[in-house]
């Protein structure tokens, strides 16, 4: 039975999840960032409506 402790296999497994959840988490940030600047956008198309209603 091998040795997992200095099996190389286990350590670029974990190397594998590890990156696995750093592309997760940054495209979770990604989507958030995005999804919060369309809502400014749409804030910002809606208050220059507005505005040029008024003037």
């Amino acid at each position: 039975m091998p040795d997992t402790a200095t099996n190389p296999l286990v350590y670029l497994f974990a190397a594998f999840v590890v990156m696995w959840a750093v592309f997760f988490v940054y495209s979770v940030v990604l989507s958030s960032r995005q999804h919060r600047l369309r809502k400014e956008i749409e804030a910002m198309k809606k208050a220059l409506a507005e505005r040029e209603k008024k003037g």
